[in-house]
């Protein structure tokens, strides 16, 4: 089943590891290379069509180890940016997870004076969960995660920005 193998599990603790903008010391992440900017756009622009694929569990899993190596990719660390997403074992919660690290990385590939901590870049990472979050449902119609279903909400209702600065601003990071 998908979703619940020991694999997409440790998958899911990597992205919330990676859930960070700056190295220990509290030292300024040193840039990406272009080739991981590239690569990391290309990653989270393919694993959307279909995040429940074989193909991109591979592409998640590599996306997450270009994220990891290029500091300056990471998004800050905080929980409630997710909300009751986090604890979700539906079918697809995971990957929607791991989703929201991926996408702000791509956020921040794409503009590289952005930093991790910024509203813009939280709503970039939910951006690509709403769209990974339809995918998923128009390929598996098993897929209904109601906690996913809120922030499809917030996003048709044109309050991402919003919620995304009161989640970061009450962080339980």
């Amino acid at each position: 089943m998908i979703g619940k193998t020991p694999k997409s599990l440790s998958l899911a603790a990597a992205s919330l590891v990676l859930l960070g903008s700056t190295s220990a010391g509290g030292r300024q992440a040193l840039p990406a290379p272009e080739k991981a900017r590239k690569e990391i756009v290309k990653l989270a622009n393919a694993i959307e069509v279909d995040p429940l694929a074989k193909s991109s569990r591979k592409r998640r899993s590599r996306a997450l180890q270009v994220i990891d190596g290029a500091g300056d990719l990471k998004l800050v660390a905080c929980r409630a940016l997710l909300g009751e997403l986090m604890q979700s074992r539906k079918l697809g919660a995971i990957e929607l997870r791991a989703q929201m690290q991926i996408a702000a990385a791509r956020y921040l590939a794409d503009h590289p004076t952005a930093t991790g901590s910024d509203v813009e870049t939280a709503v970039a990472g939910l951006e690509g969960v709403v769209r990974a979050y339809e995918s998923m449902q128009r390929n598996d119609l098993r897929v209904s995660i109601p906690e996913a279903d809120a922030i499809v909400e917030l996003y048709n209702g044109g309050r991402l920005a919003e919620y995304a600065a009161d989640a970061l601003a009450n962080c339980d990071r």
